[in-house]
């Protein structure tokens, strides 16, 4: 019996120019996480520049961890998006593109209508790799802040930041976050990397929803955040940002 394997388990990604469903023009990427990249993106129609998020992960039956079920989390992770109305949290909604993709097993691009990567020349069909067909890409549109996180100003930095400025940006957060807890939801990652300065105004805004649920008992399969998550985050949460009981995957009902 033959076993199939995957040489990568994301892919390679959209490249400047490229169009997502014919109405979005990729400029460039602004940043990559454990099983999603963000793009800048313009709307041909307005003109508009947006923030665009893709499930790009193909998942890792060696980890368990399934396509189906990273969609499951980049949806829910949309949906608890388009429930907050705040002024310091990015608006965002869903949508994907059905077109029916090949994936190069090789190097990770996505193509249509041929058998042959053009990169790399890797069959795309063959006894030896597992035909491997995309039948829809996955994204969350969202409101570009044009700015950098809070971790980047405090590097690039390298001494205190002016108090005033930090204790206005706490006062935008907790605002934000009290936001989610009245609708019953846990972020569960704040950490300097989720928090984007706006250039401009200087303004706040609490990012990444990935790891919020809904409440303290939605926690289906915490090892699916454990090994989708960057080099610093933990079974739940960022080590030395996370309480220790939920890095150690056990929260506290409280």
């Amino acid at each position: 019996m033959l076993e199939y394997h995957f040489a990568v388990t994301k892919l390679k990604g959209h490249q400047p120019d490229d169009q997502i469903v014919d109405r979005l023009t990729v400029i460039k990427r602004l940043g990559e996480g454990g099983f999603g990249t963000v793009y800048l993106v313009k709307e041909l129609n307005s003109g508009n520049l947006f923030a665009c998020k893709e499930m790009d992960y193909l998942g890792d039956n060696r980890l368990g961890i399934t396509r189906e079920k990273c969609i499951e989390t980049f949806r829910r992770e949309a949906s608890i998006m388009a429930q907050i109305r705040h002024s310091h949290v990015p608006r965002a909604s869903y949508f994907k593109d059905n077109k029916m993709y090949l994936v190069c097993t090789k190097c990770g691009l996505t193509f249509l209508g041929v058998r042959t990567c053009p990169e790399c020349q890797h069959p795309l069909d063959s006894i030896y790799y597992k035909p491997f067909s995309l039948r829809m890409r996955h994204y969350i549109l969202m409101t570009y802040i044009e700015g950098e996180t809070l971790e980047s100003k405090i590097e690039k930095a390298g001494k205190p930041l002016k108090t005033e400025w930090v204790v206005q940006w706490m006062k935008e957060i907790t605002s934000a976050l009290n936001a989610l807890h009245t609708l019953d939801l846990m972020h569960r990652d704040i950490k300097p990397g989720n928090i984007m300065i706006e250039e401009r105004k200087q303004k706040a805004f609490l990012i990444d929803m990935g790891l919020t649920r809904i409440d303290i008992t939605d926690d289906k399969d915490p090892n699916l955040t454990r090994q989708l998550s960057d080099r610093r985050t933990a079974t739940l949460g960022t080590e030395g940002y996370a309480a220790p009981e939920q890095h150690e995957g056990k929260p506290e009902k409280r």
